[in-house]
């Protein structure tokens, strides 16, 4: 179950954005020079212990003070993510791109999660393509951290 509960946010919040999902190489280069943003906002949410922060207004936490809000909002707009989840043990996701709702999205961003539930793949860049059946890419980007890319059917 905790496997599966940052994809059930995505999936949950997921709008819409540009048709094509930004390319590895440009997530690539926004880690790298954002990563004290990303860094930020994880140490944020993980001690704010807040489940989900939404940049579009909707889930948010009715116990955040709103200079908090605008905090969150701020390192958001700064790297242009949609919004930040967290899981248990702070496993973290950012959405960068995502369109569709429900169960028929896509999604693709940023996560840091000890166990993942899908394929490590060298590029996720021809993953965005019709299919038949849920799938769950990603590219490691260090250590910690990956690039997903989540196919909600």
């Amino acid at each position: 179950m905790k496997k599966i509960f940052l994809p059930l946010i995505l999936l949950f919040v997921a709008g819409c954005s540009d048709p094509e999902p930004p390319t590895d190489a440009e997530l690539i280069e926004l880690y790298e020079k954002k990563k004290h943003i990303i860094k930020s906002l994880e140490n944020m949410i993980c001690r704010d212990k807040y489940q989900y922060i939404n940049i579009g207004g909707f889930s948010i936490p009715k116990n955040i003070p709103k200079k908090r809000l605008k905090e969150y909002y701020e390192l958001l707009n700064t790297i242009s993510a949609q919004n930040i989840a967290r899981g248990s043990s702070c496993n973290i996701a950012i959405s960068m791109w995502s369109v569709g709702s429900g169960g028929v999205s896509k999604t693709k961003g940023y996560i840091k999660i000890p166990v993942l539930n899908g394929k490590i793949v060298s590029t996720l860049d021809d993953k965005h393509t019709k299919r038949k059946s849920q799938a769950f890419f990603y590219k490691q980007l260090n250590k910690d951290w990956y690039i997903y890319y989540y196919d909600w059917l």
